[in-house]
């Protein structure tokens, strides 16, 4: 009866999230949401192919609509540029070019699972979630899921503190990947 009878793996995640940073500037967790729901929004929208760095720096032209949809216009210039310092890191990153090379392999975006809670401390009926990306890697023909994080780390000691915030909500998506995919082992 303690349990929810049903939970989002992401939602836990947040639930038991606790700042990474704490310096002067540090984003509100209001601002630092709608930043990862509109960069996110930017990903869904637009293609995985050659020349993706060019369109998702054109994606930021429509950042503004995004936000100000989520936050109060006082809050919208800050957010706006935290969302674009995301965005440009990113097309500046190793990730974006990677994102040509998977295009062909990509086998879902934005996919919907329920998987039944087993865990002593999870729902006692049904994870539910969406996967932002679920691909074949070209070259190991291995699943791969991945999950589009904007947290803001400068170190690999943060980037590992993060990883275990998150680290229960990349399980449950690989186990309901695997269980859906009858794979001998999790993506």
């Amino acid at each position: 009866q303690r349990r929810p009878l049903t939970a989002s793996p992401s939602g836990r995640a947040h639930e038991h999230f606790r700042p990474a940073l704490d310096v002067e500037g540090a984003l509100s967790s209001e601002v630092a949401k709608a930043v990862g729901k509109a960069v996110h929004q930017v990903f869904e929208n637009f293609k995985l192919e050659s020349g993706a760095e060019e369109k998702l720096l054109r994606q930021r032209g429509i950042l503004r609509e995004y936000l100000a949809a989520l936050l109060a216009p006082e809050l919208l210039d800050r957010a706006l540029g935290e969302a674009h310092a995301v965005l440009e890191n990113f097309g500046r990153s190793p990730l974006a070019r990677r994102w040509k090379d998977i295009a062909r392999c990509v086998l879902a975006r934005e996919l919907p699972f329920v998987r039944r809670g087993l865990e002593e401390d999870g729902p006692a009926g049904a994870w539910m979630g969406v996967i932002d990306l679920l691909y074949r890697d070209p070259q190991s023909g291995e699943t791969v899921v991945a999950d589009y994080k904007t947290d803001r780390v400068a170190s690999e000691e943060e980037i590992q503190k993060m990883a275990g915030v998150y680290a229960k909500q990349g399980e449950i998506y690989t186990l309901a990947v695997q269980e859906a995919l009858a794979l001998p082992r999790r993506p």
